[in-house]
């Protein structure tokens, strides 16, 4: 049997589960149960704790969704679309229109749900052995409103590194992955993606850093301050290729399919880490 690959992967945004308290609040909108718990799930990023199921070291999926707490941002992050989140990407309030999270419940929400999932990060990587770090997520085909590319659309892979559409630093700051290697990266998943998905505009594959280049999770644990950083990217998969987004289920057979791609890049990648 194949060694596990040495890679820790995050899904901070698999799970559609919401706690019970919370979502007894988020009732109070008016939505129907049904109506909303397939909102939460939806508007999520459904199946990826299938997506990106590999043989590496570490997986750590999100027990809750983003709705109930979003693992992905700062701990102290506010507005709509913070930690805490009142809506939905398409604007769509999670809350009466009175209600105002108080201080102390925002606590104890992020000790209860967003605490522990990071001690487990640290935890991973305090243990050693880990030499990439893949933040696996999808997107929806088009931007929503709430995003940096509304209505465009979004190609069939996008890979983050904090950088700029070739990989490279911007403004100084440090990128999370060789821009060289994320760029090698990219022409290798070019390959791979266009082989599966053959009728995919060859234009709008696989991109860098468009249209998003990273997120907290890969900025907090693959740079300083965190005290062993490893390299790492952002993947983002574009619905579109894998689920029904009116059912809100899987197309036949494309599950395995994307983690077989996946599973080829994750190796690659680690053929050119120094």
């Amino acid at each position: 049997m194949e060694a596990p690959l040495p890679i820790l992967i995050t899904n901070p945004h698999c799970s559609g589960e919401i706690p019970e308290e919370i979502f007894a609040r988020m009732l109070e909108c008016g939505e129907s149960e049904t109506d909303l718990r397939k909102r939460i799930f939806s508007e999520g990023d459904p199946f990826t704790d299938l997506l990106y199921d590999l043989p590496v070291t570490s997986i750590l999926r999100a027990p809750y969704s983003r709705f109930a707490v979003d693992l992905n941002r700062g701990r102290e992050e506010g507005g709509p679309d913070g930690v805490i989140k009142s809506v939905d990407f398409q604007l769509r309030p999670f809350y009466a229109s009175d209600y105002r999270i108080s201080a102390a419940d925002r606590e104890r929400r992020l000790i209860a749900y967003y605490d522990p999932w990071h001690q487990s990060i640290d935890e991973v990587l305090n243990r050693g052995g880990i030499r990439f770090l893949l933040d696996g997520h999808s997107m929806s085909a088009q931007g929503p409103i709430m995003g940096p590319d509304l209505e465009k659309p979004r190609p069939a892979l996008c890979l983050g590194n904090l950088g700029d559409v070739n990989g490279e630093p911007v403004d100084g700051q440090i990128v999370s992955l060789n821009p060289d290697i994320a760029r090698a990266v990219r022409d290798y998943a070019n390959e791979i993606v266009g082989k599966a998905f053959p009728n995919w505009d060859r234009s709008n594959l696989v991109l860098l850093n468009q249209p998003f280049d990273g997120g907290y999770v890969v900025e907090q644990y693959t740079r300083p301050p965190s005290p062993h950083p490893v390299p790492g990217l952002l993947f983002e998969i574009n619905r579109a290729l894998y689920l029904n987004e009116d059912t809100v289920e899987p197309i036949p057979g494309s599950i395995a399919i994307w983690q077989g791609i996946i599973l080829e890049i994750a190796r690659f990648i680690l053929t050119q880490l120094p």
